[in-house]
């Protein structure tokens, strides 16, 4: 199914641009993503956890500070060399989740 994504786009998105407006490029994509959504309902199994714990309010925006501290450290890091100040001060943001594995019942688990 990839293979064919990937052969068709290049053609279906040649032809759109060439009979309609730049955005139809976009709006192809919303007929095919409805057609998943309802076929998701319809198909995949319930997947609730009965024993679902609390959200851990302070991980969460821990784990987002990390995340974005990581990929801008990457992003630094590609134009000033790993030993930049910023890039280290983004490994070290990067680093702030720690405490989301550390709770009685974490978020997520790196283990």
């Amino acid at each position: 199914m990839g293979a064919a994504g990937f052969a068709l786009g290049p053609v279906v998105g040649g032809l759109l641009l060439d009979h309609f407006w730049w955005g139809s490029v976009f709006l192809i994509n919303l007929p095919v993503m409805l057609l998943i959504v309802v076929a998701g309902f319809l198909v995949l199994p319930e997947s609730r956890n009965p024993a679902a714990g609390l959200v851990d309010l302070v991980s969460v925006p821990l784990s987002i500070v990390g995340v974005i501290g990581l990929i801008y450290a990457v992003k630094e890091a590609a134009a000033y060399g790993v030993t930049d100040a910023g890039v280290l001060a983004g490994v070290r943001w990067g680093s702030s989740p720690w405490r989301c594995s550390r709770g009685g019942r974490p978020g997520w688990s790196s283990r």
